[in-house]
Parts: structure tokens; sequence; C-alpha cells
């Protein structure tokens, strides 16, 4: 069985940019390292396009030299890196690396390195001493373009592949869905994940490693349940003066940006960058982390209210009870995403209903309980953390504003 494997690199096989911004940041001052992050906020955000990003994050590079980039780049173990590839190659996937991000002069060095079948990235034009002069609008950073170059690919090479396998990192390889007969979201973001056959996670390549070669899905269950463990803890904040709960949170806040801006500079905290590493998934794993302030924030904003527990219970009970049935159980997922179930939603329904219903009236924890539950089946582009209590709260007052 001939079978093709897609690899986007930047996030895949090499760490994601925001390392190396930290690391040129050092030569290039705060200026452009905040540029360059409100540049990257746009585009997970989807309001700025990968040409946008990429040529711009490349023509504040001017007059750098691209060898002196490469060395810079935060790649742990490049050797490592290559015989993996090489290993799919004797294992008879034919295999093509493709970025939006890294230079093609990079990815030919990958594609010698490795013997690929073909390597596409961004033309960035050097002048004859090999400085950055610029980023060209290839084809790689246009709409699509990651999806037309495979196509020309396979109508040049004229092989007939019985499985074509796709393995990304964030939205702009979901275009390669088209063509995928299995689509692998590598610690993925909250777009990438819902769309994904299968979700890989892991801070090195092992897992992605031990699915590809002996098709086997490596899953840490004691770092899963520990996740929801602290998010039920969440609770503990109904039985806490307001007040004082929402100090706590503000200053976990402020302590856990330091830790993730020392985990990005390669510096740890004791025991602090252990407890985070745990509770990191997707894309936070091998960059910032985000979902803990975004929990915090959710309780905080549950904490406002004459009510917290009506924001608070959905937020702690119902992704949890929920999230441990979709793992638990094979279920049936929705086609809109993929990473829940409906079993799941019922489960946490119940579930949350049931703690709500000690605090109010039956019918309405039932119906704040459905609203939340579908609301935490449809939110991935916004992190459910927000969305649940927000959407709790909302359809609480709503509720009050009728019957009272």
């Amino acid at each position: 069985m001939k079978k093709l494997l897609i690899f986007d690199v930047e996030g895949v096989l090499l760490p994601r940019k925001i390392k190396l911004m930290f690391r040129l940041s050092k030569q290039y001052g705060i200026l452009y390292f905040l540029k360059n992050i409100f540049r990257g906020i746009l585009y997970e955000l989807g309001i700025l396009s990968p040409s946008k990003l990429i040529v711009g994050f490349y023509n504040d590079l001017k007059n750098t030299n691209l060898n002196q980039l490469w060395e810079e780049y935060p790649i742990e173990d490049i050797d490592e890196i290559v015989e993996f590839l090489k290993n799919l190659k004797r294992n008879g996937y034919d295999v093509i690396l493709i970025s939006s991000g890294i230079p093609q002069q990079f990815m030919n060095t990958l594609k010698r390195l490795s013997s690929c079948d073909g390597a596409y990235g961004v033309d960035i034009v050097v002048d004859e001493k090999g400085r950055i002069k610029c980023a060209k609008e290839s084809l790689v950073l246009k709409k699509y373009g990651k999806l037309e170059i495979v196509k020309k690919y396979l109508s040049k090479s004229k092989q007939k592949y019985n499985k074509i396998i796709v393995i990304g990192d964030d939205w702009n390889n979901l275009q390669l869905r088209k063509i995928a007969n299995l689509f692998i979201g590598f610690n993925p973001d909250n777009r990438v994940a819902p769309k994904s056959d299968i979700i890989i996670q892991g801070d090195k390549l092992d897992p992605l490693k031990s699915y590809l070669l002996n098709n086997k899905v490596r899953f840490s269950l004691s770092r899963y349940i520990f996740r929801k463990i602290v998010h039920l803890s969440g609770l503990i904040f109904l039985f806490l003066p307001r007040l004082i709960g929402t100090y706590l949170l503000f200053l976990a806040i402020i302590i856990y940006s330091l830790e993730e801006f020392l985990r990005i500079l390669e510096i740890k905290l004791p025991i602090i960058t252990e407890l985070v590493k745990k509770l990191s998934k997707g894309n936070e794993i091998n960059g910032p982390a985000l979902s803990p302030i975004w929990f915090a924030i959710g309780i905080m904003i549950c904490l406002q209210t004459s009510y917290p527990y009506i924001g608070l219970i959905p937020l702690t009970i119902l992704d949890s009870s929920s999230s441990l049935i979709n793992f638990f159980i094979k279920g049936h997922k929705y086609p809109f995403n993929k990473t829940k179930k409906i079993e799941g939603t019922i489960l946490g329904i119940l579930s949350t209903s049931l703690v709500l219903a000690y605090f109010t009236n039956p019918i309405i924890a039932v119906i704040i309980a459905t609203f939340s539950g579908i609301i935490e089946a449809v939110s991935y582009f916004i992190d459910d953390d927000i969305t649940i209590p927000l959407s709790s709260i909302l359809i609480y007052s709503f509720i009050r504003k009728i019957l009272f």
C-alpha cells in the first residue's frame, strides 16, 4: 500500500516561530518582538493572512545573514528529525515537507539530509553575501497555496497513493483536508483539533513516531485526569469570599504569565514549570499556554455576578464530565467538532443540571445546563472556559427578566 505523508514542518518537526522570535529579540529589541507578537495574534484570529505575517517577519530581518538565522533556530536535535524522516521512507512512506514560514533554503537542506520526496517553503531573496533582502509572495503563502502545491506534486509524480496523510498544527493546514484520507492534528490549535481525525500530543516526536511506525496512539491518561481534577478545583471559589477569590486569581495570572515568559526563554522555575507542562494541551505544549489564563478569567467573570454558581458550575462540572466520557467511550462525534461527542454533551448536561438544581430551580437548572452544553459542543474558536460561563450567566439573566 503506497502512502504519502505531508508534514507541516513548523510546529510539527521544528519548533514554532515564537521561540525564534524570543532569541532574535535579544538582538533586535523589544519593539521587534512586540510587533511580531501582535502580528501573530492577528494571524491566530484569522485577521492577518499568512502572506502578510511572513513577509512582515522577514522584512524586519533585512540584512540579517540567512545562515545566522538557521543557527538561531531552536532545533534541539536535527539528527533525530532527519533519522525519523529516513525511517518513514524505509517503512514505505513517500514524504513531503511543506511550510509557509520556513525559508526554502532551509527546506532544501532538510530534503537533502532526509531524502524526502518534496520540500516547499518561503522564497527568501538574499544578496551576494547571503543577507536577507525580502520574502517573495510565493505560492506557499497564498490562500490554498499549500493545497495547490500538493496537487501539482501529485500530478507531476503520477503516483497513485492508497492513502494520503496530512500532519499539521495550525489553521493554515486545514486547506489540505480536501485531499487527505487522514488528517492528524499534532499539538493542534483550537481550530485544527475539531477537524482532526486523530489528535496526537507530546513535547517530543515520540508519540508521532509510535503512530506512524507502529500504528499506536500514545496518550497519557494520568495527565488527562490531572487536568480535569484541576478544572474541578475551580468549585473552591464558591466557598471563598469573592474579593479574596478575585485577588487570588489575579495573582495566579501574574505568576503564571511570568512563568510562561521564562519558559519560552528556556528558563525553568522549579515545580511550577513541571506543573504547567502537565496542564498544557495542543499547541500550548511547545508554545505559550493560555488555557489556564482563560480558566482563571472565566472564574473571575463568575465572581463578579451576584450568583457566581450559575457560571462556575457549568464551567467546572459540565466541561470535566463531558470530557471524561468523551475520552472513555467511542460514542458519536459531532461532524463539526471531532473532539466532542453527543454522549459527552448529554452526560455533561445531566451532571450540571443535578448540581445546579441544588442552588436554583430545577427547571432553570436544566435550561442553563442544556444551553451551556450546546455552547460547549460548538466552542472551539473561542476557548470554552470563556464561552460557557458567559452563556450561562446571560441565559440566567434573561430568564430572571422574564420570570421576575
